[in-house]
């Protein structure tokens, strides 16, 4: 029994990319940039993107409560989690730093625009 249980620490101890350990330079760059699609509606701009990270339904609106709170300057945001689709609504006057910052939470290292 002992011996088991130092086997399972041992295990856990050498598991990569436990969720409280950051990704390595090298995982870093294989993760991928978002492919964005901005419109523009008044003073605001919509972002649509796809997350590369799974959301059920309760999580979706979970980030969607989260996201609110935490980004004030935020407008809207609609994540499908049947699609995987997410909308942002931002303000024009919103930096890029903001956008990266978002982005970065579906599991993206940055991000590519297209009209």
């Amino acid at each position: 029994l002992l011996t088991s249980a130092c086997y399972s620490q041992n295990t856990a101890k050498s598991t990569p990319n436990t969720p409280s350990e950051s990704p390595s330079k090298e995982e870093l760059n294989t993760i991928p940039s978002a492919s964005i699609t901005r419109t523009s509606a008044g003073s605001n701009y919509t972002y649509q993107f796809v997350s590369n990270r799974l959301m059920s339904p309760e999580r979706a609106t979970r980030w969607e409560d989260r996201f609110v709170t935490v980004y004030p300057e935020l407008v809207s945001i609609s994540i499908d989690s049947n699609t995987q689709e997410i909308e942002l609504v931002l303000p024009d006057t919103h930096s890029t730093g903001e956008l990266e910052e978002m982005v970065a939470r579906f599991g993206y290292s940055g991000y590519q625009l297209t009209n």
